[in-house]
């Protein structure tokens, strides 16, 4: 059996080699942009930035690395930048008009939502310079040998010195480092450790007060009992609390219609029904609920996005960086496909559940994972590591776990199949947590309008 092509098994062709030469070198202007956008958002993120990127040589266009020296020198001189620093730094050098004058300088502030991604964009501008500078060598080395094939020794000895400095890049690449000082921030100023929803009823069930990034939850219950529901309704609240949040809906099993209509079902407080009917066919109030609704659904609708089913583990961490997503939510676990079908489905589900675990740390989002219900769950036995189908790690990999519990009067109609009252209670029972001390949710949920509420009556 013929082993299989390897593209380092065979060697170019002279053709391919000039072909090479001719075509435009790696660039990657976009993550230049994004890395220098990143640093006027949070100009912190510099001290782990220059360990992929020391200085401004690193970027392919000119103008971009001529403002990421008046960073590094901003920073160095007075310990801060912004764009107003940027500006006034060029222009006192005369290379303002150069780099495209302030017009490019808000750009480039306007280039990403976030900085959460800096080093991930500085680790692609690094990468593309340190493939530039392996091209200039070769190619120089190329050049020299074509011209004087007998200066051969001469130019290998050069290449390979020159080399080793592009080795030092990748080693760099591959073992960038930082302090744990690096980048710090006071705990009592950081509000961006959390992502609050705003209701203190749903908060305070997690240890860090609210949703903390970086961090996974997982919810289940048995169909009916509304956890996809209270994940849209907790989405919802952190959208309309801050207008810096933007979220990622991975949409497994509803409609992206019934998605919409559920959001402005939670928004206005009026049942499906109602919202469906002709509007010249309302009461005053239900068309006073219907418009307000709509104005909140416009305002918080441009930022939730949608990932449609099918979907894996790799598509959502691509959506999530494309998005700048704070929030996300796996509705639900058992829908992502997975990268190895020859596992069995357990293993499948654990590996699925682990690389989940690693997104919310990488992007620092709050991931809220809506997994089936196992049959340990379904008789009363549950714990983190065999309440959620098809998983035996996740227990592991989950930084809390809820289990949604019903009265036994509610639980037995709905095993019974009979129609279940307009409200009834659901006590989100924490099955564990690595951050602090478990603490359950206790919550009445509305079936038609779709709304949890706190003991208090105070909606999500």
């Amino acid at each position: 059996m013929n082993a299989k092509p390897n593209s380092l098994a065979r060697h170019a062709t002279i053709a391919e080699v000039q072909a090479a030469f001719e075509a435009l070198p790696p660039t990657a202007i976009e993550a230049e942009m994004s890395l220098l956008g990143s640093l006027l958002i949070e100009p912190a993120r510099l001290a782990d930035v220059r360990r992929l990127v020391p200085d401004g040589g690193s970027f392919s266009k000119p103008a971009n690395g001529a403002v990421f020296d008046a960073m590094l020198r901003l920073h160095d001189e007075r310990g801060t930048l912004d764009i107003v620093l940027l500006h006034q730094d060029l222009a006192d050098r005369g290379t303002l008009e150069a780099v495209g004058g302030l017009a490019y300088l808000g750009e480039l502030a306007n280039a990403v939502p976030t900085a959460r991604h800096a080093v991930e964009y500085a680790r692609e501008v690094a990468e593309k310079a340190a493939a530039r500078h392996f091209i200039e060598v070769t190619g120089d080395a190329f050049v020299r040998v074509r011209a004087d094939p007998h200066c051969l020794r001469d130019v290998l000895i050069d290449a390979q010195a020159r080399l080793a400095d592009v080795g030092a890049e990748l080693a760099r690449l591959s073992t960038s480092t930082t302090t744990i000082a690096d980048g710090f921030i006071d705990p009592a100023e950081d509000v961006t450790a959390t992502i609050p929803t705003g209701c203190s009823w749903f908060d305070q069930a997690f240890a860090d007060g609210a949703p903390a990034r970086g961090r996974m939850y997982v919810w289940a219950a048995p169909p009916k009992v509304g956890k996809s529901s209270l994940m849209l309704m907790a989405v919802l609240s952190a959208l309309k609390v801050d207008p810096d949040v933007r979220a990622l809906w991975c949409l497994g099993e509803m409609s992206e219609r019934t998605l919409r209509l559920r959001a402005l079902s939670v928004l206005s407080g009026l049942t499906a029904m109602v919202l469906q009917r002709p509007v010249d066919q309302l009461g005053p109030e239900q068309q006073r609920k219907r418009e307000a609704g709509i104005e909140s659904f416009q305002q918080v609708g441009q930022r939730l996005h949608v990932l449609r089913a099918p979907f894996t583990c790799e598509q959502i961490d691509a959506a999530v960086q494309t998005t700048g997503a704070d929030v996300v939510v796996v509705d639900y676990l058992q829908k992502i496909q997975p990268s190895n079908l020859e596992d069995t489905r357990r293993e499948q589900v654990d590996a699925i559940s682990q690389r989940l675990s690693r997104i919310a740390v990488d992007r620092d989002a709050v991931l809220m994972v809506v997994s089936n219900m196992s049959g340990a769950a379904a008789t009363g036995h549950a714990s983190m590591s065999n309440a959620f189908k098809e998983s035996s790690g996740i227990g592991y990999d989950a930084d809390a776990g809820f289990l949604g519990v019903l009265d036994k009067p509610i639980a037995e109609l709905l095993d019974a199949g009979e129609e279940l009252p307009p409200q009834y209670k659901v006590i989100w029972r924490c099955l564990g947590t690595r951050h602090g001390d478990a603490s359950a949710i206790v919550s009445m949920f509305d079936r038609g309008t779709l709304r949890f509420y706190g003991e208090g009556r105070e909606p999500v």
